[in-house]
């Protein structure tokens, strides 16, 4: 009779090994990339005496890394863009973001920076998810997505709409000034 194959079970995570690494992955400067770890919480002070004193640190729904992309270049039109922002939330493999976490990575995202959810993709090479060198991969294929002019471009043009291609004038708005058009 021959013997059945027995997968093994997938690793179960926590969030905290994510974000350590991530951070490991780009451990000093890689790539032009600098990620440093965002802490956010609350606690409560109690001294005898005197009345507990509440302190927040951080914003509810921040990103757990954050960094500075030295240069990102957009993969539609090549407009480069440097010293973007980048925000990465860390879940573990079934996480599910907040609504404040999904409002703080959208609000990044309008502002022109970088966004992701990072989780461990197990593989037959990486049972974890978490070597460096496929997080490394992963991230910095976030870096060279599209522009936030080219994502809106072909957001409008998927509802149907039309509009002056900013492709066709040389990129996005950065670097690039306004045609004079002087009284003769």
């Amino acid at each position: 009779m021959p013997k059945r194959q027995v997968k093994p079970k997938p690793v179960k995570v926590p969030e905290r090994d994510v974000v350590q690494a991530v951070l490991r992955s780009f451990h000093g400067e890689t790539d032009g990339v600098w990620l440093f770890r965002q802490n956010t919480g609350a606690f409560t002070i109690r001294k005898r005496g005197y009345t507990d004193q509440f302190v927040r640190f951080g914003t509810p729904g921040q990103s757990d890394v954050t960094g500075i992309v030295a240069a990102a270049t957009c993969s539609v039109c090549g407009m480069v863009r440097e010293g973007v922002r980048i925000e990465l939330e860390c879940k573990a493999r079934h996480g599910k973001l907040t609504p404040g976490q999904e409002r703080w990575l959208e609000s990044m995202a309008k502002a022109g920076g970088i966004t992701g959810v990072i989780r461990p993709e197990p593989s037959e090479y990486d049972p974890t998810g978490l070597m460096p060198k496929y997080l490394r991969r992963r991230i910095l294929a976030l870096i060279g997505r599209p522009c936030r002019k080219c994502r809106n471009e072909s957001e409008r043009l998927d509802r149907g709409g039309t509009g002056e291609n900013h492709r066709e004038n040389g990129g996005g708005s950065q670097g690039i000034r306004p045609k004079r058009h002087d009284a003769e």
